[in-house]
């Protein structure tokens, strides 16, 4: 069964209110060009479905969300090493109340087959009529060895939750993360395995009022948790008000060549809560606080310990107390 063929039942489905598509148990569907999945309709697999990209297209977008849409249970692949796609999954501008759900992208021994795994982005081509993704929800997921796992742009009210971004592989360009979040307000991180990437494990960027909680953030080569500004830095567009919460951020700094932080919190960011985190054995420090603009922040209740260089740094004014730093209260 071709993708054209499932393209246009789905079509159907949306025209007649929607509903769900029940993909076969084990069967593979070969897909020559993307699947957009309309607005009403779920596209739902089963114990072993799979979709197999059987060409490479520049840019190429495996499938492609619109609003009140959504994908689950489903394995995500290539016919053969010599197929590339770049996004496996994209959600681009003004789109709502999306589900993503146990998708898994599989490569095996192909040397990275996708560029990013789940994207969602915002449309701000036109800088008066912005169109941002709302309501989106990624959980259950398996997104491996991938250049990227999991990249948002711009999105607001959304969660992820219970996701495994996860041994993404090194771009010649840049060493790619488990996620990335830029311009994220109003969103939820939470339980996720953000680990063994060749970047950070997760990097907030000009995100405001997110809470990021319960996540195991480990083995990465440069820093568990990075929060940076977005943009210029003459025009930031600041971190500000996001809670960093019981997260276990540790033996991060796995790259030969540079260290990492546990928790790395850096320019133009500031009045964001970092509480009751465990930070240790990271090869540069557990937690630190530098660069211009990142005060105001409060460091509450956090464990670091076994850190190389130190275990909590602050070098501008910020709240550090009654954390636990190297057995001891500070």
């Amino acid at each position: 069964m071709t993708g054209e063929y499932i393209q246009s039942y789905i079509d159907s489905l949306s025209r007649k209110g929607g509903g769900i598509y029940q993909l076969l148990q084990n069967y593979v569907y070969n897909i020559e060009k993307t699947l957009i999945i309309p607005p009403n309709v779920t596209l739902s697999g089963d114990y072993g479905t799979m979709f197999s990209a059987v060409s490479s297209l520049d840019n190429m977008v495996l499938f492609k969300n619109v609003s009140s849409s959504g994908i689950r249970d489903i394995i995500i692949t290539t016919a053969s090493p010599m197929v590339k796609i770049d996004k496996a999954i994209c959600v681009y501008g003004n789109c709502k109340n999306i589900g993503i759900k146990n998708i898994k992208t599989y490569r095996g021994m192909i040397p990275s087959a996708f560029n990013i795994g789940i994207s969602v982005q915002v449309d701000d081509r036109n800088k008066d009529n912005i169109l941002r993704p709302e309501d989106i929800t990624v959980s259950f997921n398996s997104i491996k060895k991938c250049n990227l796992a999991c990249y948002m742009d711009g999105v607001g009210t959304s969660t992820i939750e219970y996701n495994n971004f996860s041994d993404s592989s090194e771009n010649i360009n840049f060493k790619h993360s488990g996620m990335i979040i830029c311009r994220g307000d109003n969103c939820r991180i939470l339980f996720n395995f953000m680990n063994n990437n060749a970047g950070h494990g997760l990097y907030l960027s000009g995100c405001k009022y997110n809470m990021v909680l319960g996540n195991m953030i480990t083995m990465n080569n440069n820093a568990g948790i990075h929060v940076r500004y977005f943009g210029d830095p003459n025009k930031p567009v600041k971190d500000e008000f996001n809670i960093i919460t019981s997260n276990n951020c540790s033996y991060n700094g796995q790259d030969l060549v540079v260290k990492g932080n546990g928790i790395h919190i850096q320019e133009h960011t500031s009045e964001n809560t970092i509480t009751n985190n465990i930070c240790c054995f990271n090869t540069a420090d557990g937690i630190r606080l530098h660069g211009v603009g990142a005060e105001d922040n409060v460091v509450i209740g956090n464990v670091a310990k076994g850190n190389h260089d130190g275990d909590i740094i602050s070098e501008n004014p910020n709240v550090v107390e009654n954390n636990i730093v190297g057995g001891k209260n500070a």
